[in-house]
Formats: C-alpha cells, sequence, structure tokens
C-alpha cells in the first residue's frame, strides 16, 4: 500500500507545516504509562511519556515551521483519525541535525499520531 502524504501550510496564520504519514504495522495495542501532556481542539498532545491507556500507532506527523505548533499538530491529528500525539523527537540541533529530546510541544519535529482503544 502507498503512503498517503497530507501536507498543511497554514502560512501566516501558525506559520507551521504538518505532513501526516501512516504507519504501517500489524494491529497492536500498546498500554501506556502516563505523562505529561495538554488537550487542544479535543486532542491529547503529549509531551512526555504516553497515554495511560490502551492504544495504536496509526502513523506519524512531520512538523516544520517556527510558530507554536499546537493548533496545526491538533487539526492534523484530527484529519488523520487520531485521537492524539506523542511527540517522538524534535531536531533543534542546528549544526549536526541531533535528535534531542525536549519537553514541550515543537515545530521542527515528529509525533506518533495515535487512537485510542478503549
Amino acid at each position: 500500500m502507498a503512503p498517503i502524504v497530507l501536507a498543511l501550510g497554514l502560512g501566516a496564520c501558525h506559520g507551521a507545516e504538518a505532513t501526516f504519514r501512516p504507519y504501517d504495522i500489524r494491529p497492536s495495542a500498546v498500554i501506556g504509562q502516563g505523562g505529561t501532556h495538554e488537550t487542544v481542539k479535543g486532542i491529547d498532545l503529549w509531551t512526555s511519556g504516553d497515554p495511560p491507556r490502551r492504544y495504536q500507532v496509526i502513523g506519524t506527523i512531520q512538523l516544520a515551521g517556527r510558530a507554536s505548533p499546537e493548533e496545526t499538530l491538533a487539526d492534523k491529528v484530527r484529519e488523520a483519525g487520531g485521537n492524539a500525539a506523542i511527540r517522538v523527537m524534535s531536531y533543534k540541533d542546528d549544526q549536526n541535525s541531533t535528535p534531542v529530546r525536549v519537553a514541550a510541544l515543537q515545530a521542527d519535529a515528529t509525533y506518533y499520531v495515535v487512537k485510542y482503544l478503549d
């Protein structure tokens, strides 16, 4: 199955672009341990840890841009059919593009899109 790529550029409104890519895996559930998150437009955005419930990863979202990504990310998660996003990595070291972990929502980051199963 060829991946479907959706791009959303909000230009001057938010200054962030989000690209969704489906995650191909045999259906399986993960039970999270908890962490920190905020809810934006009914979508849980996890900055550390993961949801303390059963969920399945359905794709990834790559954010690019300089402005606050919360609304762009929440809209893209909803379009993809997810309930939440879990930050995977953030690219903040411009010298060598090394992924680093930071405890905040970031533009220029990758997020798992997850669907709750309970």
